[in-house]
């Protein structure tokens, strides 16, 4: 399973942050945050979603300015990228 995630926007961001990403084939996507010391703060699980381009938009308007990380997962793939809230 091959899949591309785009780099969130825009960056940084102080509410909200739209990550764009492209599957190969047919995956369940998952997608999970995590601030710097590792601590899990929100899991949205998107579900099945056909190949193509998709969207996710992450709601950060209650988390303090800061670095954080998400991992995107596409069926067995996955990939972690970092994100950074500033308002």
């Amino acid at each position: 399973m091959e899949f591309i995630v785009h780099e969130n926007s825009p960056e940084p961001f102080a509410s909200t942050a739209t990550i764009r990403y492209e599957l190969e084939n047919e995956a369940i996507v998952q997608i999970s945050v995590y601030d710097p010391l590792g601590t899990l703060i929100l899991t949205q699980i998107e579900g099945c979603r056909a190949p193509g381009s998709h969207v996710l938009l992450i709601d950060a308007s209650n988390w303090p300015d800061g670095c954080y990380y998400y991992l995107l997962q596409a069926g067995e793939a996955s990939t972690i990228k970092k994100m950074n809230v500033s308002r």
